[in-house]
């Protein structure tokens, strides 16, 4: 279940308990330091773009020898944090901080190498979550060619128990059709690149529409993307 949700239920319901054993997890909260950096970076791409999130993230994810001697490199990874949307980049750590996921699994399109995933992975964990698996779908490149099917069964064939939550990487990775059967599956909350930019704009509209079938995140819509 997770540390936070194990120690929530125990102190509202604890007749149900006889004894709790918690296992690589951890009750306590994020830091006060690690709240504000988060927040510190939501700001950041909301004002300034991914170009600014480029260059606060380089320094952490790539150390100085590979920044002076290797500009190639450098300028992939910056592509690589251009390419997303300002609104998927920001959504997706809001999501992650309102549903309390400190532990996710990390899937990125088929299409991405493994460095570039690793650099992906380096940017979740500088914010303060812990990857617990990632990598590229091993499924067709071609984004015309991969079927919902195939994408559920990769999925749920590679997030592990440890996973709080699911982030399935990519703009262009059409996730949409897998999300609500793979929560049912996986018990556990599963956020896209785009579910989640879509998530943020209907909170930040003010929409009280309910959205059903396209991810727990919606069942916070309201409360949580506006306060963070």
């Amino acid at each position: 279940m997770g540390g936070y949700v194990a120690f929530a239920i125990f102190r509202h319901a604890p007749s149900y308990f006889q004894g709790l054993i918690l296992g690589d997890t951890r009750p306590q909260a994020d830091t006060p330091e690690g709240v504000e950096g988060r927040k510190r970076m939501l700001a950041l791409v909301r004002e300034k773009g991914p170009a600014a999130v480029a260059d606060e993230m380089l320094p952490k994810l790539l150390g100085p020898e590979t920044r002076e001697r290797h500009p190639e490199i450098v300028d992939r990874v910056r592509a690589l944090i251009l390419s997303n949307s300002p609104e998927s980049i920001a959504a997706a750590i809001t999501a992650l901080i309102a549903l309390g996921v400190t532990r996710l699994a990390l899937i990125s399109p088929p299409w991405f190498s493994t460095e570039m995933d690793q650099h992906g992975v380096g940017y979740f964990q500088s914010q303060g979550f812990e990857v617990v698996h990632s990598g590229p779908a091993g499924l067709p490149s071609d984004q015309q060619a991969i079927e919902p099917s195939e994408l559920y069964e990769w999925v749920r064939a590679q997030t592990p128990e440890s996973a709080e939550a699911v982030f399935i990487g990519g703009n262009g990775l059409r996730a949409v059709g897998v999300i609500k059967t793979l929560e049912e599956n996986l018990c556990r909350p599963i956020l896209t690149a785009n579910q989640v930019a879509f998530w943020q704009a209907l909170a930040l509209s003010g929409s009280r529409e309910p959205v059903v079938g396209y991810g727990r995140i919606f069942g916070l819509q309201v409360a949580a993307a506006k306060s963070v």
